[in-house]
């Protein structure tokens, strides 16, 4: 996935000089290890056990492993051609796009098995689900809400701050009626109002990897976990994965 440093600055820019109220700031609690080998698109967290779908050509996998000690319960890996991307769940099935081969898999959510494939058209980014429909981004931007049974699109909306698109939104997760979303390659994550598209709260984490370590890639991958109500983010490749 490539980005221009001159986009990213620009939508750091929006980011910086807008006021926006936060009903609470999402601050770090904990942290617990992750893989660092593990380029994540895509997280799941449902009761501390993790889905997590790691990208790049020849490198892309799907692992399940339990958050509290690391161990890795199944991992399947994907043809070379593939570059994994977000991820999702509806109903016991996992939904997984790919970056711009324009085909998403559903799997089995238990053993991992490609139950079947779909077509979409454009690039694949971001998943998410309000639990009837998926909702999809694509590096623009515009949300497009899916029929998760036919991937036909059901209707979109664009995503902008005071009047203004915001592009590259990437990892997305659903939390109690918002899209929490990563803007791909800055240190925000934003709050969307899914029927307007509007950015009602922005989060700025630009130190959740101090000390002895560096950044090894961007702030990405976004998880809430229903049963505790935390909330768990990470990045690509980094060795540690957030609550907050």
């Amino acid at each position: 996935m490539q980005y221009n440093l001159k986009f990213i600055l620009f939508l750091a820019s929006l980011f910086l000089g807008v006021s926006l109220t936060l009903a609470q700031p999402l601050k770090e609690r904990t942290s617990l290890p992750h893989f660092s080998k593990c380029y994540t698109q895509g997280l799941i967290i449902q009761d501390g056990l993790v889905w997590e779908s790691c990208g790049q050509f020849g490198e892309s996998q799907l692992i399940h492993w339990e958050l509290s000690t690391q161990k890795v319960i199944k991992h399947v890996k994907f043809d070379g051609k593939y570059f994994a991307e977000g991820l999702t769940e509806i109903g016991g099935r996992l939904f997984m796009l790919t970056w711009r081969a324009g085909v998403a898999f559903e799997i089995n959510k238990q053993t991992l098995e490609t139950i079947k494939t779909h077509k979409y058209q454009g690039e694949g980014w971001g998943l998410t689900t309000d639990g009837k429909q998926l909702i999809l981004s694509n590096g623009t931007d515009v949300l497009q809400f899916i029929n998760p049974d036919d991937f036909s699109v059901e209707y979109s909306v664009k995503v902008s701050i005071n009047g203004k698109p915001v592009n590259m939104l990437n990892e997305l997760e659903w939390i109690e009626g918002k899209i929490y979303a990563n803007v791909y390659g800055i240190d925000y994550i934003v709050v969307i109002d899914p029927k307007t598209g509007n950015i009602t709260q922005k989060h700025h984490l630009p130190k959740l990897l101090k000390n002895s370590f560096r950044k090894p890639g961007v702030l990405n991958g976004i998880a809430y976990d229903k049963s505790t109500k935390k909330i768990w983010i990470t990045g690509k490749n980094w060795p540690k994965i957030f609550e907050l």
